[in-house]
C-alpha cells in the first residue's frame, strides 16, 4: 500500500507542477497582455504629447520569416505592427504582436516573440530619402516550442534589437527591410518523462529560446521633411 500511495501522490504533485509552470502558465496569464496593452496606449499618448510638433509619425506593418532557437532552429512566418514618432535622428518605436510562428504538430500554433514592445530607433541619415537605422527595446513576451514531443514555454521581460534600411522617407508611404532579435530574460520550461526504477516521473527541463526575424515592412504617415543642402 505504501508504494502505491507514494506513487499516486507523486503523480498528483507532478501534474500540479505542470499546471502551474512551464508552457501551461501561458494560458493563465491573459491579464498580463491586457495590462501591457493599457501601458502601451498610455505611453504612446504621453509620447505624442511631449514630442516636437514638427516630428514625423508613421504607422507600419511587417511580414517575413523567422526562426526560434530550441535545441536547434525551428522556422516559420513572422509579423508585427507598430508606430514610430521621429525626432531628428531618433524615433520612439512602439509595436504590438511581434511574433514568430513555429509548428506544434502539423500546424503553426506556437507563438514566440513579444506582445508589446517599446524602444528607440536611431537613423544614420535622417534628412534624406533613405537611411540605415538600428534600435533597442524592452518588451513583454512569450515563448512556446515543441522539442522531442515535449512542450516548452514561459513569459516575461524581453530585450529587442533591430537593424534595418528604410526608403521612400519623403513619401507618405515608406518601405523598409528589418532584422530583429528577441532575447528573453528568462528560460522556457518543459516537463520530460523518465522512468527510474520503472516509476513514471516528470522532471522539469529548461532551455533558452530566443527568436530572430527578417521582414519587409510598409509604413503610412507624414512624409519626412528633407533639409535643403546649403552651399
Amino acid at each position: 500500500m505504501l508504494p502505491r500511495t507514494s506513487t499516486g501522490a507523486q503523480k498528483r504533485m507532478t501534474t500540479a507542477d505542470v499546471h502551474h509552470s512551464g508552457g501551461q502558465s501561458i494560458r493563465r496569464s491573459g491579464i498580463r497582455p491586457l495590462l501591457a496593452g493599457t501601458l502601451f496606449v498610455v505611453t504612446m499618448l504621453a509620447a505624442v504629447r511631449s514630442a516636437r510638433a514638427d516630428s514625423d509619425s508613421v504607422w507600419y506593418g511587417r511580414v517575413g520569416a523567422g526562426a526560434l532557437a530550441q535545441k536547434g532552429l525551428a522556422g516559420g512566418p513572422a509579423f508585427g505592427f507598430g508606430w514610430r514618432y521621429e525626432m531628428d535622428n531618433t524615433a520612439i518605436d512602439a509595436s504590438l504582436f511581434n511574433f514568430v510562428l513555429t509548428k506544434r504538430g502539423a500546424t503553426f500554433d506556437n507563438l514566440s516573440g513579444s506582445w508589446i514592445r517599446l524602444g528607440l530607433v536611431y537613423y544614420l541619415t535622417p534628412f534624406v530619402d533613405s537611411s540605415l537605422y538600428g534600435g533597442a527595446a524592452l518588451a513583454w513576451g512569450v515563448t512556446s516550442a515543441d522539442v522531442d514531443a515535449v512542450h516548452y514555454g514561459n513569459s516575461g521581460l524581453d530585450f529587442g534589437l533591430a537593424v534595418g534600411y528604410e526608403t521612400s522617407r519623403t513619401s507618405s508611404v515608406r518601405f523598409f527591410l528589418q532584422a530583429d532579435a528577441d532575447l528573453p530574460a528568462y528560460a522556457s520550461h518543459g516537463y520530460v518523462e523518465s522512468r527510474p526504477a520503472g516509476v513514471p516521473t516528470l522532471t522539469r527541463d529548461s532551455i533558452y529560446t530566443p527568436s530572430f526575424t527578417l521582414s519587409v515592412g510598409v509604413g503610412v504617415g507624414r512624409p519626412k521633411t528633407v533639409v535643403p543642402k546649403t552651399e
